[in-house]
């Protein structure tokens, strides 16, 4: 099974699943603003999402796909109506932090494009080619 990690309204995820569908591959797509409205538990081996228990060893490969974007989601909007920013900011903080937590049991699987190696420092991958041999400036 693969795991689709997006947002509502995300195309390229929908014709990846269209073709999912087609060859009839099991998949499990989970919109980050899901997380708000759905009932949501893990732990290091499973969790529960919309009363359906998985575990991880369930899953091939994680694909990680426009995940994340609390700010674009109702919710969000709906706070900046009536919370200060500081509160704003911390919840922000939180649903981020609880995105990490849920992607880190999944740390042993393949992914395509693992949100913990996605960011580069172009200092280390200078370092990398230099200890390859290939001159850098």
């Amino acid at each position: 099974m693969i795991l689709i990690l997006t947002n509502d309204g995300d195309l390229s995820s929908d014709i990846v699943i269209d073709w999912l569908d087609y060859f009839n591959y099991s998949y499990l797509r989970i919109n980050s603003n899901e997380f708000l409205s759905k009932k949501f538990i893990f732990d290091k081996d499973s969790f529960l999402f919309d009363n359906q228990k998985y575990y991880v060893s369930d899953f091939r490969a994680i694909w990680f796909r426009k995940f994340g974007f609390f700010t674009s989601s109702s919710f969000y909007k709906g706070l900046s109506i009536i919370a200060d920013d500081l509160s704003i900011k911390h919840l922000t903080k939180e649903f981020n932090a609880f995105l990490l937590a849920f992607m880190s049991i999944f740390n042993n699987k393949n992914w395509l494009t693992n949100p913990f190696n996605a960011s580069i420092n172009k200092f280390q991958l200078l370092q990398i080619a230099s200890d390859y041999g290939i001159k850098v400036p």
